[in-house]
């Protein structure tokens, strides 16, 4: 397989044991539909969602409509929830794909009822304490029961989600479960069931075994990553999926005064040993890296100095042994994580996952051996 020298790799083993113990943690009785927004979270939602379900997921969450579209488009027949905005002008395109939309708008839940030929299922979202979308309490079970009784409208599912299950103070967490519950208590008592129930992020998956209800949502966990250090990491084991490569592309010496890359943001008080890598911040490696984080070369770390550019940085190998042009680079990935880039660039490591770019080509491993690149660029053969 041949492709461009700067490239992440995509150990889907390592995904679906993370789905494995994901499922484990919360129990048989309980469901767990992957998150495969936002391209997996950079890892790539077509091969990873294919990889998900045919290891068991049964449902996948995106989005918007589009990314539900992607996977249909790729043979991915699973029910696919949009968790989040669905213009009205979009409605032929989710039925037409089979697609299960999030109601927050009884208006929303008319034009559908009106445009679908038949059931169609929806997910009802109530806003419990994140102030995004869903139906505030006081709304929520009028405008619940009044969609319950539209025609070609099944109301599958009811959702919300946490805004801090990721932090150690759970007080607010717990007050967000009280109004969910409440909510589908009162639903109940007007005699409306409904099947599926789910809240439980990946903060929520570890330490609120109480919000588990019918199905839980995996996102930054099925990926290998804690939402934060405030969770009980120990409670259930993930493995990181992806590492971020790239290969050496020229080294030289430089003298003490010489100064490195744009702005001149480095300059060598000594005789240095620099190298080049064809990576920069077009590809999803941050110009707020500059001069701060370092890479890892066999089981040595070396600096990055001067200014990231966009498709190149530099490093300082000075005093390492044997180095040379094509040796293969570690980004983040295992021995450097993830969380330390984001660190160095004050963000999370959502972030960090999401901003690999898709010219960065993708070599997934499956059964512990590269098995398929993909690639915007060039196709691979």
């Amino acid at each position: 397989m041949e492709y461009r020298p700067t490239w992440c790799e995509i150990n889907l083993d390592n995904l679906i044991e993370n789905y494995n113990n994901i499922q484990k943690h919360v129990g048989e009785s309980v469901a767990v539909m992957p998150v495969v927004k936002a391209d997996s979270y950079g890892h790539g939602a077509v091969e990873c969602a294919r990889a998900l379900c045919e290891n068991g997921a049964k449902m996948l969450g995106v989005a918007f409509d589009d990314e539900g579209i992607q996977l249909r488009k790729s043979g991915i027949d699973v029910p696919i929830l949009i968790m989040g905005y669905t213009p009205i002008d979009h409605l032929a395109k989710i039925l037409k794909w089979g697609l299960i939309p999030t109601v927050y708008q009884v208006d929303f839940a008319k034009k559908l009822s009106i445009r679908a030929e038949k059931k169609v299922k929806i997910h009802i979202k109530l806003d419990t304490g994140m102030g995004r979308l869903g139906f505030r309490q006081e709304e929520s079970v009028s405008s619940i029961m009044e969609i319950s009784q539209m025609k070609n409208i099944e109301i599958e599912g009811i959702f919300s989600h946490f805004a801090v299950s990721d932090e150690k103070d759970k007080r607010y967490s717990y007050s967000q479960m009280k109004i969910f519950d409440e909510t589908v208590t009162e639903l109940e008592k007007r005699g409306l069931r409904i099947p599926l129930k789910h809240m439980a992020n990946s903060g929520g998956i570890i330490d609120l075994k109480d919000s588990h209800y019918d199905m839980v949502r995996p996102g930054i966990t099925l990926y290998g990553m804690y939402p934060s250090d405030e969770v009980d990491c120990e409670a259930m084991t993930v493995k990181p999926v992806k590492e971020f490569y790239t290969r050496i592309s020229h080294i030289k010496h430089i003298n003490a005064g010489d100064s490195v890359s744009y702005g001149r943001r480095y300059v060598a008080d000594s005789g240095r040993l620099i190298a080049t890598l064809p990576v920069g911040y077009a590809d999803g490696y941050s110009r707020l890296l500059t001069n701060k984080a370092q890479v890892k070369i066999g089981e040595h770390r070396y600096p990055i100095i001067g200014t990231v550019c966009m498709d190149q940085i530099i490093i300082d190998i000075t005093g390492s042994k044997g180095i040379k042009v094509g040796d293969k680079v570690l980004l983040y990935g295992k021995g450097l994580p993830i969380e330390e880039i984001a660190t160095h660039m004050g963000t999370i490591n959502y972030e960090i996952s999401c901003m690999t770019k898709e010219r960065v080509p993708k070599v997934y491993i499956k059964n512990g051996l590269p098995f398929k690149v993909i690639s915007t660029i060039v196709e691979q053969e």
